[in-house]
C-alpha cells in the first residue's frame, strides 16, 4: 500500500475514533447538564443584550471597537474636508456673549460674514436655533431684532455656498409614536434662492451610529441628519446612496480623534483677515459649534458633551467625524440582530459541547480563547471584505462567562 494511502487511513482511523470517544462522552451526560448549557446560553444572551444599554457596557464596547477599527485598519483615517470653529470659555463667558441663552445670535451673525470671507464650501451652524416660545410672542420678543440680523447674514452668505442650520427633534409619546421636528426661528424664513439648508442634531443612544435622514411621526416629512445635509451639499450622489445602501439600519463609522482636526476659536476667526482664514478653510466644511462649560469659566461639565469611542467630545467633533467617514466611505453596515444572535448563539454552543469533554481545564481554557479569537476574526473579515459590522464584544464575554460558571458548577458538584 503506497504511503499516500497509508496516511489516508491513519487519519481516518484518528478521527473516527475521536468522535466515537466524543459521542460518548456526550451521551454520558445527564440532561440536568445540557439543560443548565441550555439555560446558561440562553440567559448570558438575554443579559448580554440588557446589558449593551449600560452606559459602562458602552464605555467598554467603544474602546474595544475604536481599538480594532482604527488600530488594525489599512486605511487609517484622517480629516480632510471638516474644520472646527469652536466658541470656547474666554469667548461665551466674557462680552459681548456673556454667558447669556440663548446666544448672542447678532454675533453669529458677524461670525458667519467673517467665515464667508474665508470661502468655504459650507459653513454649518451646530448652534440650537429653536424656538422657546410661541411664534407670537416670540415676533413681538427682545431677541427679534438680532435673530434677523442673523437670517439676513446666512441669507446673503447662501447665495454663494451652502449653509447648514441646525433643527432638534422630540420624542411623540415617550419616543413610541416616532419623532417631530422642534419648531426652529429660521422656519417660514424667506431664504429665497439661497443655498440654506437643515439638519437635526439630535444624536442616536450608541454615538458610533452615523444618522442619516429620519421619518416625523407624520409619516410624510423626513428630515435629514446635519451630517447628512452637509454630505447632502458637497455630493448629493454620495447622499442618496448611502441612504439606498441604509435604509433598514444606521451605519457605523470610525472616528478620528479630536486633536487631528484643524480647529480654531471664534475670536481667532474674527480676528484674522481673509487671506489668513483661507489657508484652513478655503473650499473646506466650516463646523462652527459651542466648547465652553455650563456654569462659568472651566466650571460645571461641559456644554454638548458626548461618550465617544475616543473620549468625552463636543458635539462638533461627533458631527465632523460624520462627514468624515460619509465622504471617505468608511461606513459598515451592522448586521442583523437576528444574524448577530445566531453567530453568538452558535459559538456558545460549541463551547458547551467542548466543556462537556474529559479534558484539562487549561485545554478547555485554550478552546475558549480560540473561539473568541475566531469571533474577532469573523468581525474583521466582514468589516474589511463585506462592510458588516458584528459587535463581537458580547459573544466573547458571553463564552469567557460561560467557562467561568461550568467550571463553578463542576467544583460545586
Amino acid at each position: 500500500m503506497s504511503c499516500p494511502n497509508l496516511f489516508k487511513n491513519e487519519v481516518k482511523h484518528c478521527l473516527g475514533h475521536f468522535f466515537q470517544s466524543a459521542g460518548r462522552q456526550l451521551r454520558a451526560k445527564h440532561l440536568s447538564h445540557w439543560l443548565i448549557a441550555i439555560a446558561l446560553i440562553g440567559l448570558g444572551t438575554f443579559l448580554g443584550h440588557k446589558l449593551g444599554e449600560s452606559q459602562v457596557w458602552m464605555t467598554l464596547r467603544y474602546k474595544a471597537y475604536q481599538s480594532v477599527l482604527y488600530h488594525f485598519t489599512p486605511r487609517p483615517p484622517h480629516p480632510k474636508r471638516t474644520v472646527l470653529v469652536l466658541i470656547n470659555d474666554q469667548e461665551y463667558w466674557s462680552p459681548p456673549l456673556d454667558g447669556r441663552r440663548p446666544i448672542k445670535r447678532d454675533y453669529l451673525a458677524k461670525l458667519i460674514r467673517k467665515l464667508a470671507q474665508a470661502n468655504p464650501a459650507v459653513i454649518a451652524l451646530d448652534v440650537d436655533l429653536s424656538l422657546t416660545t410661541d411664534r407670537s410672542t416670540f415676533e413681538n420678543g427682545p431677541y427679534k431684532h438680532e435673530t434677523d440680523e442673523l437670517l439676513t447674514a446666512v441669507k446673503e452668505v447662501g447665495a454663494d455656498r451652502t449653509v447648514i442650520l441646525a433643527r432638534r427633534l422630540s420624542y411623540v409619546d415617550g419616543g413610541e409614536r416616532g419623532f417631530q421636528a422642534v419648531p426652529a426661528v429660521f422656519d417660514g424664513y424667506p431664504f429665497g434662492d439661497s443655498k440654506v439648508r437643515s439638519g437635526y442634531i439630535s444624536l442616536p443612544p450608541d454615538i458610533r451610529r452615523i444618522p442619516l435622514a429620519l421619518t416625523m411621526q407624520d409619516g410624510s416629512t423626513k428630515v435629514d441628519s446635519f451630517a447628512s445635509a452637509i454630505l447632502g451639499a458637497i455630493d448629493e450622489q454620495s447622499l442618496r446612496d448611502a441612504k439606498e445602501n441604509e435604509q433598514d439600519s444606521l451605519p457605523y463609522g470610525t472616528f478620528i480623534e479630536p486633536q487631528r482636526f484643524i480647529q480654531h476659536s471664534a475670536n481667532y476667526v474674527l480676528d484674522s483677515d481673509a487671506k489668513k482664514l483661507q489657508t484652513d478653510m478655503a473650499f473646506k466644511v466650516v463646523i462652527v459649534g459651542g466648547a465652553w462649560h455650563q456654569f462659568g469659566m472651566n466650571q460645571g461639565p461641559e456644554y454638548d458633551s458626548h461618550e465617544s469611542p475616543v473620549r468625552n467630545v463636543y458635539g462638533a467633533f461627533v458631527h465632523a467625524n460624520y462627514v468624515e467617514a460619509l465622504l471617505d466611505s468608511r461606513t459598515y453596515k451592522p448586521l442583523r440582530d437576528e444574524v448577530a444572535t445566531g453567530i453568538e448563539v452558535f459559538f456558545s454552543m460549541v463551547l458547551a459541547v467542548v466543556l462537556s469533554f474529559d479534558t484539562r481545564l487549561a485545554t478547555k481554557l485554550g478552546i475558549a480563547v480560540f473561539l473568541c479569537v475566531a469571533i474577532l476574526g469573523i468581525s474583521y473579515v466582514a468589516w474589511q471584505n463585506l462592510g458588516l459590522f458584528f459587535d463581537f464584544l458580547v459573544p466573547v464575554v458571553l463564552l469567557g462567562a460561560h467557562v467561568v460558571v461550568e467550571k463553578l458548577l463542576e467544583t460545586s458538584a
